[in-house]
């Protein structure tokens, strides 16, 4: 119980249970998080309830630095599971955001007959269903995906991902006035023909649009 006291917990519980509450049941509507709201707020009211009990019989108040810095680790901590609802997922377009996605896309299944990769969302088809990860968020779950087309299907280690962002910088080399990447594409354009991958830019110039092709490997055309 001392150590408790020392490091302010007995006040910090509470108050982080109520804010980590607020923002992940009332903002999000997380299950979990409007019961620690509830559990916070009755908390939070027999704390004060304590304190006021203390100075009234004139012991000492909390140490409200410490207070302070154990709810905000508290709290930090509380709201790493929701980071992706509060701040959005990684960049898929870089080199890192890219990676976990294809992990992602690898959970449910190897092979599929298309990718498209966006800045928040990579979706990988197979035959007329597809698998969506976006903001740490994977649909459909491992299992319920159907079987791709064999026509045009295609493994995830037949594709050189670590070279889409190098594509990326070359696409925008060869087209000064890109103003932004639209999106990635892997496929096989018709059947029996090799995987592709195709970065779409998007230019303030009078063609509006760019794409650069490169084969699987990532050696542009």
């Amino acid at each position: 119980m001392k150590i408790i006291k020392s490091l302010g917990l007995l006040y910090a519980v509470p108050l982080t249970l109520l804010v980590v509450g607020v923002v992940g049941g009332l903002v999000l509507g997380e299950g979990l998080y409007l019961a620690a709201f509830g559990v916070g707020a009755a908390g939070t009211l027999a704390a004060v309830f304590a304190l006021v009990v203390a100075r009234m019989n004139g012991r000492a108040a909390a140490d409200w630095k410490r207070v302070t810095v154990a709810t905000v680790v508290l709290v930090v901590a509380g709201l790493l599971p929701l980071r992706a609802e509060l701040f959005g997922g990684p960049d898929l377009l870089t080199a890192e955001g890219l990676e976990t996605g294809v992990e992602e896309l690898r959970s449910v299944a190897t092979t599929y007959d298309a990718i498209y990769i966006e800045h928040d969302v990579i979706r990988g088809q197979r035959g007329d269903r597809a698998v969506i990860y976006r903001d740490g968020d994977l649909s459909p779950a491992p299992g319920d995906a159907a079987g791709p087309d064999p026509d045009y299907a295609f493994g995830l280690d037949e594709v050189d991902f670590g070279a889409v962002p190098g594509l990326i910088d070359q696409a925008r080399q060869r087209y000064p006035d890109a103003t932004d990447v639209l999106r990635v594409e892997v496929t096989r354009p018709r059947r029996g023909e090799p995987v592709e991958i195709r970065v779409h830019v998007g230019r303030s110039g009078a063609e509006r649009r760019g794409e650069l092709v490169a084969d699987a490997s990532g050696n542009p055309r």
